[in-house]
C-alpha cells in the first residue's frame, strides 16, 4: 500500500557539491516572490529527530553550556545536530516556539519521534507551508545538505522539484540541471 504523499506542495530542493554554488542560487531563488527558499537544514540526523529537537530548544532556552558555543567545536557533539536544525530554522524565519509546536504536532499526527524519513519530510513541510503561508508565496524550497543531496530516494519520499548545482574540476563556473521525479 503506497504512504501518503507527505507534502502538499511540490518543494524545491537545492543540493549540490561543496562550493558549487547551491547557496547563491538559493539566495537568488529566495528573493522571487512566489517562493520562499529557506538555508541548509540537514534533517536526516539523529535518529530520533523530534525529541531530540524539542530537548535541544530546551537547552538552548536554559543558556546551558553544552550548547551555547559560538563554533562547531565549542558545542557537544552530541546536541550539535539539534542546535545546528534550531538555528537554521531560525534563519529560515522560524522561531522556536514555531519549531516546538511543529515538530510536537508532526510527533502527535504520526505517533512517532520522527524517526524515518517520510516522517522527517513530514516536518519539513510542515516547516515550509508555514513559511510559504507567512510569507505569501506559491511554494518553498530549501538547501540540503550537500550529504543529503536530493538522490532518487530523498526526491521520491519528497515529491519535489530538486535541482542539483555540479562544479566542473577546474572550471570557475556551475551547472545546473533539474532532476524530475522518478
Amino acid at each position: 500500500m503506497p504512504q501518503p504523499d507527505p507534502f502538499s506542495t511540490s518543494p524545491v530542493l537545492l543540493g549540490g557539491e561543496n562550493r558549487s554554488g547551491t547557496t547563491l542560487l538559493s539566495v537568488v531563488l529566495d528573493s522571487h516572490l512566489d517562493l520562499v527558499a529557506g538555508p541548509e537544514i540537514d534533517f536526516l540526523e539523529p535518529p530520533n529527530l523530534g525529541p531530540h529537537i524539542l530537548h535541544a530548544t530546551d537547552l538552548l532556552a536554559a543558556g546551558d553550556p553544552r550548547v551555547t558555543g559560538t563554533t562547531k567545536s565549542a558545542i557537544d557533539p552530541f546536541w550539535y545536530d539539534g542546535v545546528h536544525f534550531v538555528v537554521q530554522c531560525r534563519r529560515f524565519g522560524l522561531d522556536v516556539n514555531d519549531l516546538r509546536e511543529l515538530v510536537s504536532k508532526v510527533m502527535l499526527d504520526l505517533g512517532s519521534d520522527i524517526v524515518s524519513l517520510t516522517d522527517r519530510c513530514k516536518l519539513i513541510n510542515e516547516m515550509g507551508e508555514l513559511r510559504r503561508t507567512r510569507s505569501g508565496a506559491r511554494r518553498w524550497g530549501l538547501k540540503t545538505a550537500a550529504q543529503d543531496r536530493p538522490d532518487r530516494r530523498l526526491r521520491q519520499a519528497m515529491a519535489a522539484r530538486a535541482f542539483r548545482a555540479y562544479r566542473a574540476r577546474r572550471a570557475r563556473r556551475c551547472c545546473l540541471a533539474s532532476e524530475n521525479r522518478s
